[in-house]
C-alpha cells in the first residue's frame, strides 16, 4: 500500500541508528546500518515540496536488482532501456517506498515521436505507473499531465489516453490541471474524429465495398473514438464544476460538428450522450442554447433509432432552467422560415426538427415541469399559406430507416 502523502520522507530522526530505525530499514529491504548519506544536489532540485530529510533512493524501497535497473534507464542501450523500463513499472507498484519522479524523469524521453515503437511502449507503460502513485504533490501531477498531454506519435493515442485516464482516476481527481483537461479533450476528440473518419474510408477502400458505413468493421482509431468519449462522460460527471463557458462552449462546438459531418450512428449516440451529460450536471451556455436545440431537433425527426436519446436529451434541456428559451427557439424556426427553408424539397432540416419536437411537447406541456408551449403564432403561417398545412404534416412523418444522415 502507497504511503500517504509525507510518509515517503523521513524526519530527522528517523535516520538516527536507533533500534526502531534498524527495523524499519530492515522491512524496506536494506541491509545497511549505517547513516544514509546526504541527498545530492541534483536531486534537491527536483520540485517536491520538501526535500530537506529525504534520503537516496537506495533507501527509499527499490532494491539492489532495481537500482541496477534503474541506472540501465538512465544510461543503459536502447534495448536495456526498454527492459528496465519494464522492470520498474512492477517496482513502483509492488514497492510502497521509491523514488517516483526520478524514474518518471529518466523514462520520460522513451515516449518522444522519434523513438523506436517498442521502446515507446515501454516508456507509456512505465510513466502510466508513476502517474498512478498517490502520494504524488499538486506540482508532480502537472508535470505529469503536461508530459502526457504533449503531441505523441499517433499509434500511441491509446497509451496515452489510459494514462490520462489513470492520472485523473478516470475523471475524479484533476488536482494540478484542473482548468487544463477540458480543452485538452475537446482538441482530442476532434482529432480522434478524424483519425476514425479516415480509418473508415480507408478500411471501406480496401474491401471495396459500398455499403452503409454502419456495416463497417470497428477500426482501431473508432475504438479510441469511443474509449475518449467514455473519459469525457466521466469528467462532466465528476468534475463539471473547473469546467469555464468558453471550455463548455468549444466542446458543444466540437459535438455539434461531429453530428453534422457523420453517417454513423454510433458516432451521434456518443454527442448525444456527452450533451445530455453536460445538461444533467452542468447546464448548456446561453450562446450554444440554439445551435444544440437544432442539431438535436433534427436527429430526433431524421433518425428513427436515436428518436429515444435525442428526445431524452431535449426533454432534460425544456425541463431545465433553459425550458422556456427551448421552446421560444423552436417556435422561431416556425415563425421565421427562411426562403430556402419553405421552398426545398425536404423544407429544412431545422424546420422539420422544430415541427416533430412542439408535437412531442404539445403531448407533454399538461405534465407537471414542461414549459407551456402554444403555436398561434406559428400556426397564423401555416393558416396565411394553406398549401404549407399539407406540407407540414408530411413533415411529421419519418424517412426511411435508412435514412440516417442530418447533413443538409
Amino acid at each position: 500500500m502507497s504511503p500517504q502523502p509525507g510518509e515517503d520522507v523521513s524526519s530527522p530522526d528517523s535516520i538516527r541508528p536507533s533500534g526502531i530505525a534498524s527495523v524499519f530499514r530492515g522491512l524496506t529491504g536494506s541491509k545497511s546500518t549505517k547513516s544514509p548519506p546526504p541527498l545530492s544536489s541534483s536531486t534537491a532540485a527536483l520540485p517536491r515540496t520538501d526535500f530537506s530529510n529525504a534520503v537516496p533512493i537506495s533507501s527509499r524501497g527499490l532494491s539492489a536488482n532495481h537500482m541496477d535497473a534503474f541506472e540501465l534507464l538512465k544510461h543503459g542501450s536502447q534495448s536495456e532501456r526498454i527492459s528496465a523500463a519494464n522492470t520498474l513499472k512492477f517496482a513502483i507498484s509492488g514497492y510502497p517506498l521509491n523514488p517516483v519522479l526520478e524514474i518518471w524523469y529518466a523514462a520520460k524521453d522513451l515516449i518522444e515521436q522519434s523513438k523506436p515503437n517498442a521502446m515507446r511502449q515501454a516508456g507509456w507503460e512505465l510513466l502510466t505507473e508513476c502517474v498512478k502513485h498517490s502520494s504524488s504533490t499538486d506540482l508532480e501531477r502537472k508535470e505529469y499531465f503536461q508530459t502526457v498531454a504533449a503531441p505523441a506519435n499517433p499509434d500511441d493515442f491509446h497509451l496515452q489516453l489510459a494514462a490520462l485516464v489513470d492520472l485523473t482516476n478516470r475523471g475524479r481527481i484533476l488536482a494540478g490541471f484542473d482548468y487544463e483537461l477540458l480543452p485538452l479533450l475537446t482538441k482530442w476528440l476532434q482529432d480522434a474524429y478524424n483519425a476514425a473518419r479516415t480509418a473508415r474510408r480507408a478500411s471501406q477502400a480496401a474491401r471495396g465495398q459500398r455499403s452503409s458505413k454502419n456495416k463497417a468493421a470497428a477500426t482501431g482509431e473508432d475504438q479510441n473514438f469511443a474509449q475518449l468519449f467514455a473519459f469525457i462522460l466521466d469528467v462532466i460527471k465528476f468534475n463539471f464544476n473547473p469546467a469555464d463557458e468558453k471550455s463548455i462552449s468549444d466542446l458543444i462546438d466540437c459535438l455539434l460538428d461531429i453530428c453534422m459531418s457523420t453517417s454513423v450512428e454510433e458516432d451521434l449516440r456518443s454527442c448525444i450522450s456527452v450533451i445530455d451529460a453536460i445538461v444533467t450536471f452542468g447546464s448548456v451556455p446561453s450562446s450554444k442554447l440554439k445551435s444544440t436545440i437544432q442539431v438535436l431537433s433534427s436527429i430526433f425527426c431524421l433518425v428513427q433509432n436515436l428518436n429515444d436519446e435525442s428526445w431524452n436529451t431535449l426533454s432534460n434541456l425544456c425541463l431545465s432552467h433553459n425550458g422556456q428559451a427551448a421552446v421560444r427557439i423552436l417556435l422561431d424556426v416556425l415563425r421565421n422560415p427562411s426562403a430556402n427553408e419553405v421552398s426545398s424539397k425536404d423544407m429544412g432540416r431545422d424546420f422539420r426538427g422544430a415541427l416533430a419536437v412542439l408535437q412531442r411537447l404539445l403531448s407533454k406541456t399538461k405534465q407537471s415541469g414542461y414549459p407551456p408551449c402554444s403555436i398561434c403564432a406559428s400556426g397564423r403561417w401555416l393558416i396565411q399559406h394553406p398549401q404549407n398545412l399539407v406540407i407540414a404534416k408530411d413533415l411529421l412523418c419519418y424517412p426511411s430507416p435508412h435514412q440516417l444522415s442530418i447533413q443538409r
